[in-house]
């Protein structure tokens, strides 16, 4: 059976500097608009990216988000894909 999960550190662009936020996910093949694209780039799924990671904790540093990631990755009985990093800087995201 597969777990089919992911902790994916999310680098998005702040008023000055990347942000990023840190998420476990189930399904990552739900954050592309084709899920099953055979090569290439993928089109990232904004509404999606938007309701998994639009209320994360915003990070403003990358080490401490990767410890975050880590940290949450070991807490997770599988992880399937590990640790991935996706950036994302042209996605408008809400600020707190």
């Amino acid at each position: 059976m597969s777990a089919d999960n992911t902790v994916v550190v999310l680098i998005t662009q702040g008023d000055a500097s990347p942000e990023y936020r840190v998420r476990h996910i189930q399904v990552k093949e739900n954050l592309t608009e084709e899920p099953n694209y055979p090569t290439g780039n993928p089109v990232l799924n904004r509404e999606y990216l938007l309701r998994l990671f639009g209320d994360a904790p915003t990070i403003v540093d990358s080490v401490e988000a990767y410890r975050e990631a880590v940290k949450l990755a070991d807490s997770t009985l599988v992880l399937e894909y590990g640790i991935e990093v996706i950036d994302c800087r042209d996605v408008d995201f809400p600020t707190g």
